[in-house]
């Protein structure tokens, strides 16, 4: 086989795979919308990992304390670091969640019901 045929194969095979997990991943963040529970989440930790910037994240849902973590690309500070933010849980599948960190939470209130 030529390399041109190999480079052209594995080219498609990429786009074939990029496309699958877009699909994934809009299937995930629809099943959280439709199973939605919206809470609290509190950024505990900030790390440099592979040249990628990771947020660390926790959130309460039904007494228990998930984590979670998501590549912080906008920002380059640590801004985020002890703040508390807007975030979408699935109700059926509680360790899948969407951060909002353009929707800070200030209400000291907001943030005591919401366990953490």
């Amino acid at each position: 086989m030529k390399k041109s045929s190999k480079l052209l194969i594995i080219f498609g095979l990429s786009i074939v795979l990029i496309y699958f997990m877009s699909k994934y991943n809009k299937a995930i963040k629809s099943d959280i919308i439709a199973n939605k529970y919206e809470t609290v989440a509190k950024v505990y930790d900030i790390k440099n990992k592979n040249k990628k910037r990771w947020l660390f994240y926790k959130y309460k849902f039904k007494n228990k304390v998930y984590k979670s973590k998501v590549i912080n690309k906008e920002f380059g500070s640590n801004q985020f670091l002890n703040r508390y933010y807007r975030v979408d849980v699935n109700s059926k599948n509680p360790e899948r969640d969407i951060i909002y960190l353009d929707r800070e939470v200030i209400d000291s209130l907001e943030i005591a019901r919401s366990g953490l």
